[in-house]
């Protein structure tokens, strides 16, 4: 017989809510400007190695001219630049592309 109060389901000691989220310090994720970016490294960012810009566009279509346009504002060139969240079909995904990355 189901006893509801012994279910996994009904047991707050695996309910994430009350125990992963709760517990857990999120890191902060703040919004910059191109400028801001820019500020935060060193003049000499052109001689790193490896530089990574990710994205999470929310819909490409909609954000390509503003993600374009910041990357065209940081004064160095990137890696890597990781997009999510892109919404493309088959038959868009080929239509973005930024100058200088491929």
């Amino acid at each position: 017989m189901f006893d509801e109060n012994h279910h996994f389901l009904n047991n707050n000691d695996f309910d994430p809510d009350n125990n992963y989220y709760n517990q857990s310090q999120l890191p902060n994720s703040d919004y910059l400007l191109a400028s801001e970016i820019c500020m935060l490294f060193d003049q000499d960012i052109s001689k790193a190695n490896f530089s990574v810009m990710y994205v999470n566009c929310r819909d490409i279509n909609r954000s390509f001219v503003d993600t374009s346009n910041t990357i065209a504002q940081l004064d160095f060139k990137l890696t890597v630049i990781s997009v999510s969240e892109t919404w493309t079909t088959r038959g868009t995904e080929n239509l973005y592309n930024t100058d200088g990355y491929s």
